[in-house]
């Protein structure tokens, strides 16, 4: 699941690059593979992609927040913070901090 702001989850979710490299025969000739070589590559990706490139949003489920919400209307999880939401489910809290924390790198 993929959580965040309109601004900086709608273009990770529209980027199918991260699932399967490049995604199509013009784009892997813009790179200089020769043509017969690229159509090969595409069909054994589509081979390995069970027929067809998938949009993104079929392998991860995204949760749009609201700049400044601080209740979800749907359940979602609740920012916080700077990636810091809040969850609640069956009258439990649970708060999740989602920046790294540099001391341990």
């Amino acid at each position: 699941m993929l959580i965040g702001a309109a601004d900086q989850s709608r273009p990770r979710c529209a980027i199918s690059t991260g699932n399967y490299g490049l995604v199509s025969h013009e784009e892997i000739t813009q790179t200089g593979v020769d043509a017969k070589q690229a159509v090969e590559m595409m069909r054994l990706k589509l081979k390995f992609a069970f027929g067809r490139i998938r949009p993104t949003h079929d392998f991860i489920d995204s949760r749009i927040l609201a700049d400044g919400t601080t209740e979800s209307q749907r359940g979602d999880p609740a920012p916080v913070g700077s990636n810091i939401f809040e969850f609640a489910y069956k009258g439990e809290t649970v708060t999740v901090d989602l920046n790294l924390n540099p001391e341990k790198f």
